[in-house]
């Protein structure tokens, strides 16, 4: 059971993805704080960070409204219960629940929100990678003007090429995500 002393929390960094890539994965869930690139490009902004109790990892994390969140990496199961009990001593709420999970928990201890603002940017990964049906049709409007002009590759995001990467960030902050910006990646 959880220890009284304070757990020290890591601040996450890229130095979590071998932990918690195969964790995310056992969740089986498309919410996308299961997704480790989602956590690393959200890191501060939420301040995420990861606790360890025993042979358990949980993500913490901020939330917009400044509440505190926690939730297991590997997904909840019945058995998380007593652990994530004891964490809402700490926290303010579990918070992502897949609506798989909810059945894990008594309605007559938890109350459960649902924000429809969480989860108007939801998609399948099927939907994802061929952009089928209207309602996605500007999207691939979007990724043909970018296959006319670019030649995408895919690279690993490791300590090597993170300055490269910080810049394309920027570049498409500042255009506002267009594809408009002219700058070449020293990558190789």
């Amino acid at each position: 059971m959880l220890n009284t002393l304070p757990m020290p929390l890591e601040k996450l960094s890229l130095n979590h993805r071998s932990l918690l890539v195969p964790l995310l994965k056992e969740a089986r869930t498309f919410i996308s704080e299961y997704s480790f690139p989602n956590l690393y490009l959200f890191r501060d902004t939420h301040e995420h960070a990861i606790l360890r109790e025993g042979d358990s990892v949980f993500v913490t994390g901020k939330a917009y409204d400044g509440s505190r969140y926690v939730f297991p990496a590997d997904g909840i199961r019945a058995h998380d219960l007593p652990l994530l009990e004891v964490l809402l001593t700490r926290y303010d709420h579990i918070f992502p629940v897949a609506e798989e999970w909810l059945d894990f928990f008594d309605k007559r201890r938890f109350r459960v929100d649902f924000l429809e603002g969480d989860s108007d940017y939801l998609y399948t990964l099927e939907s994802l990678a061929t952009y089928k049906g209207a309602h996605l049709h500007s999207k691939k409007n979007l990724l043909n003007q970018f296959l006319a002009l670019y030649v995408p590759r895919a690279v690993p995001l490791i300590p090597g090429i993170m300055a490269d990467a910080q810049i394309i960030l920027v570049q498409c902050y500042i255009n506002k995500f267009t594809f408009s910006f002219t700058y070449r990646p020293t990558m190789s």
